[in-house]
């Protein structure tokens, strides 16, 4: 059991580093999207990123793998950064019409 806690660990910690790294990609292309619809697929990519990292750091607090202060550090941030993401798309698909 130690061994799969382990391997959960180190495998949740490599997929939140990846899709972080995927949220500000998508949310830089979108800088540079060819239409309002290229830019909120973008937007819409990185936040579902957003909500996959917020399930893996649940994952490794319930695993015991991150202390409380950090777990509600890590999720704040990324809570805000979800709710941008959220507004930014919000705006766009209002404008539309």
């Amino acid at each position: 059991m130690n061994w799969l806690r382990h391997e959960l660990r180190c495998g949740a910690w490599e997929f939140i580093s990846y899709r972080n790294r995927t949220i500000g990609a998508n949310a830089h292309e979108a800088k540079y999207a060819q239409s309002n619809a290229d830019f909120i697929n973008k937007l819409e990519i990185a936040l579902k990123e957003c909500y996959e990292t917020e399930y893996w750091l649940e994952i490794l607090y319930r695993v015991n793998s991150m202390d409380d202060v950090t777990y509600k550090g890590l999720l704040n941030k990324s809570g805000v950064i979800r709710r941008k993401l959220i507004a930014s798309i919000t705006t766009v698909k209002n404008k539309k019409g």
